[in-house]
């Protein structure tokens, strides 16, 4: 397998991670199917300051450690993914964050 983007999706399972329930190729054209979430961290963000409902300091560290968490993984897994950015953190739920949107991953293997 050469891209980097269907090597990471497939093979990066973490609870942190967006998981990828199925990978098919017809035609030319590749389909990608990932599980579900509510919305990503950026939307959230926006909604919460509309409803004057500011972040407590213990739900940024429960997302922070979450990110970092699913980094480590990433990382420790030979890849990098240059682009987490609140729009790339899904969530789930309340307070479960999940990296996604392998676009830009780089595999670091050796």
């Amino acid at each position: 397998m050469r891209n980097p983007e269907v090597k990471a999706m497939i093979g990066l399972r973490h609870p942190n991670i967006v998981e990828c329930t199925e990978v098919l190729r017809h035609d030319d054209a590749l389909y990608v199917v990932f599980e579900l979430l509510d919305m990503d961290l950026y939307r959230m963000m926006q909604m919460r300051k509309l409803n004057d409902d500011p972040f407590s300091h213990e739900e940024i560290r429960h997302i922070v450690k979450q990110i970092a968490t699913a980094l480590d993984y990433i990382h420790s897994n030979g890849f990098f993914h240059r682009d987490i950015k609140p729009e790339n953190i899904l969530i789930s739920g309340k307070t479960t964050a999940k990296i996604g949107d392998f676009g830009l991953i780089k595999e670091i293997r050796f």
